[in-house]
């Protein structure tokens, strides 16, 4: 595969049972054609699945905040995307018109900039 698609299957290798010698499967998901550019989707996910499977986060009701430098914002707002549910992503004020860029156009989403304050 060259490319990954934005809703598509999910790129994996699974390794045989000759190279790694255990008898369970062993799956890796390739991040290199993620949708979001970036594997940090599982790890946004990560954080409202607990939220979600406890009835604390109706996807149908409530909406997801992003706050990041980046990936995880791209990732956040891409499982939101993906569950039908509104996401407000906050990025940084000063990060690539890339990124906001991306946000807007690919998710579709009201991105939120924010300015950073500087610590002494």
């Amino acid at each position: 595969m060259e490319k990954g698609g934005l809703f598509g299957n999910v790129n994996f290798i699974e390794l045989p049972k000759e190279l790694t010698g255990v008898d369970a499967r062993i799956v890796l998901l390739v991040g290199k054609w993620f949708p979001t550019g970036a594997h940090k989707v599982g790890a946004a996910y990560g954080c409202l699945a607990p939220r979600i499977t406890t009835g604390g986060f109706d996807p149908t009701y409530h909406k997801a905040v992003w706050p990041s430098t980046g990936n995880y914002c791209r990732g956040g707002a891409f499982d939101s995307k993906v569950m039908g549910t509104e996401s407000s992503p906050f990025l940084p004020e000063g990060m690539s018109k890339e990124r906001f860029a991306w946000l807007r156009d690919v998710i579709g989403s009201e991105v939120m900039p924010h300015p950073v304050p500087i610590e002494c």
